[in-house]
């Protein structure tokens, strides 16, 4: 460890408290969150969210309670989830009005829309092209 690290780690644990019972702490709160009912409704950026703010609740109760950042950053973990779904909400608004597809949603799966009972190929086209794309380039002739 370089002194710079370990002058950091020093600085660090008098404000943050200890890394290892930081540890034990954020998965045991996280283990009480994901036992919630509502844990599997709760999309990605909830759920990160939810982490987060468990993390700076550790770092309130093992490390310096009273540096102002930890609890900044609760409230601005917070704010994310309300601000993600405000841009969602007017994104789905703005699909709706300018296409019949149906916007992503955070609550479901990446987010990426495939019509169902499309099957597609590596290149997103339809299955089988890139195989006749490959034998055109070849100057093959497919299907003989």
């Amino acid at each position: 460890m370089t002194a710079t690290t370990a002058k950091l780690r020093k600085e660090r644990g008098s404000t943050h408290g200890d890394f290892a019972e930081g540890a034990v702490i954020v998965q045991g709160i996280m283990d009480l969150l994901m036992g919630g009912v509502s844990w599997k409704k709760m999309n990605p950026v909830q759920k990160e969210v939810a982490h987060m703010i468990a993390h700076k609740l550790q770092r309130i109760v093992t490390g310096d309670p009273d540096v102002d950042d930890h609890w900044d950053d609760i409230a601005g973990y917070a704010h994310l989830v309300i601000a993600k779904k405000i841009q969602m909400q007017e994104f789905m608004y703005v699909r709706r009005i300018s296409s019949p597809q149906q916007a992503p949603s955070l609550s479901k799966g990446n987010g990426r829309h495939r019509p169902s009972g499309k099957k597609t190929g590596r290149d997103g086209n339809a299955a089988g092209n890139d195989r006749s794309r490959k034998a055109a380039n070849r100057g093959d002739r497919v299907g003989e």
